[in-house]
């Protein structure tokens, strides 16, 4: 049975979705007991779906946004281009297009453009802190304090 992660943040109520109905059910935060361990749940429609409990600090704006890679210091495959996937006030994930490694490790420069009324170009150095089905999550690396203000109000709820 396929997982569904759901996200914990600091507020009080977490969103359960049934992927078999689309039925909504808010779920208070202190009833979620059990983090980062499978629970079976049960919709209303009569179908079980599994998820699993993920707390994180900082929220996380999904996004769709094309950039490229560099790794500082390689010339063979050490440049690519990427799908940024989701952006945060700590890091970054994305997929890497066509032909590029990289691997949990590796520090890289990256530069792509927000989808704001300006445009405004990101140029940031990450750290891969994990790679899960192609999809590689960063965490930044001594971050500009201006870029981070930027990030800040754009990952903005």
């Amino acid at each position: 049975m396929k997982r569904h992660k759901i996200y914990v943040t600091n507020r009080s109520r977490v969103s359960l979705v049934c992927p078999h109905c689309g039925m909504y059910r808010p779920v208070s935060v202190t009833k979620v007991r059990v983090l980062g361990k499978p629970v079976k749940a049960r919709c209303t429609c009569g179908q079980s779906f599994v998820v699993e409990f993920e707390r994180r600090n900082l929220h996380r704006k999904a996004i769709s946004l094309p950039g490229s890679f560099r790794k500082p210091d390689s010339t063979d495959l050490g440049y690519g281009d990427i799908l940024v996937e989701d952006l945060s006030r700590g890091g970054l994930a994305f997929r890497v297009v066509g032909q590029g490694g990289v691997e949990e490790g590796d520090l890289l420069d990256l530069q792509f453009q927000l989808d704001d009324p300006e445009r405004t170009p990101v140029r940031v150095r990450v750290l891969v802190r994990h790679i899960l089905d192609e999809k590689v999550g960063c965490e930044f690396v001594n971050l500009d304090p201006g870029m981070l203000k930027t990030i800040s109000f754009y990952v903005l709820p």
